[in-house]
């Protein structure tokens, strides 16, 4: 599973937001879907912050 998924997947069940998400990575709403879309590339500083998030490392 790629991390994009793994993300939806998190968020799904957990009931989170994407604009919280978006909020802790530093980007916008809308990035963050086009992100999750693949329509979007995420620096590698993001992709860290979301893997921190995805594993309940506090931010």
């Amino acid at each position: 599973m790629d991390l994009q998924a793994k993300v939806k997947e998190h968020l799904a069940e957990n009931g989170i937001k994407k604009k919280y998400l978006a909020s802790l990575i530093g980007i916008y709403p809308t990035q963050l879907s086009q992100w999750l879309s693949g329509h979007y590339t995420l620096t590698n500083i993001q992709i860290k912050r979301v893997e921190d998030f995805l594993n309940g490392k506090p931010q």
